[in-house]
């Protein structure tokens, strides 16, 4: 879905890639070629496409996507650009011995000092990256009590809101010295609200990329 947003955000695009729902374009914005697209849902899903592109010579990766709220700081609609990850991801400790899971500083300024071109509230801070999707509805299982128990944990530790895929994002940066960062979304049940975060999380993205393409040719 938010790669139909981008297209018509960027100034031209091309369909690259569809191959067993990994779906790449190539882009242009403002004179800057890039690719985009979906690489699924879940670290599994997400390395696998993240190590074709690396082999291809991708060296800079910025998720956009969505996030289940956690703080009461955070409102539907609002963005959040996670400075670290509170991990119940496995996958990443294949691929990084680090555990110390963090947005490259440089790339995260960048994101910061691009905060004008989106008229919205924006949120730095921790983020809960997990692997079962879901831990919040934990009721469902015979593992509730220490789901709900561990829950509770990562928000008293801070963290902004929930998702699935940038652990082994940052995991990965960490494995292949990459410049990883996110801007998620912050949404609920209003697709309105949904689709307005989304774009400007697309539009950060967009410029923050372009900002840091500039600066890392000087």
């Amino acid at each position: 879905a938010r790669c139909s947003l981008l297209q018509k955000l960027v100034d031209d695009y091309e369909l690259v890639s569809q191959h067993r729902g990994y779906v790449l374009y190539n882009g242009l914005f403002k004179g800057m070629s890039f690719t985009f697209g979906s690489l699924g849902i879940g670290g599994p899903s997400w390395v696998i496409g993240l190590h074709e592109l690396n082999l291809a010579g991708t060296k800079t990766f910025l998720r956009v996507g969505t996030s289940g709220i956690l703080s009461s700081r955070v409102s539907p609609g609002d963005l959040v650009i996670p400075t670290e990850i509170l991990s119940d991801e496995f996958l990443s400790n294949y691929i990084c011995t680090d555990k110390l899971l963090t947005t490259e500083k440089s790339l995260l300024k960048i994101i910061e000092d691009s905060l004008d071109k989106v008229k919205t509230k924006c949120h730095f801070g921790p983020i809960h990256s997990k692997d079962f999707l879901y831990m919040e509805e934990s009721y469902h299982y015979p593992t509730s009590k220490t789901l709900e128990a561990r829950m509770k944990q990562v928000k008293l530790m801070g963290a902004l809101v929930t998702e699935m895929d940038c652990a082994t994002l940052f995991a990965f940066g960490l494995a292949k010295k990459s410049a990883t960062a996110a801007v998620l979304a912050a949404i609920n049940e209003d697709p309105t609200i949904s689709l307005t975060a989304q774009r400007n999380a697309l539009y950060l993205a967009l410029y923050s990329i372009l900002r840091y393409s500039g600066e890392s040719n000087d």
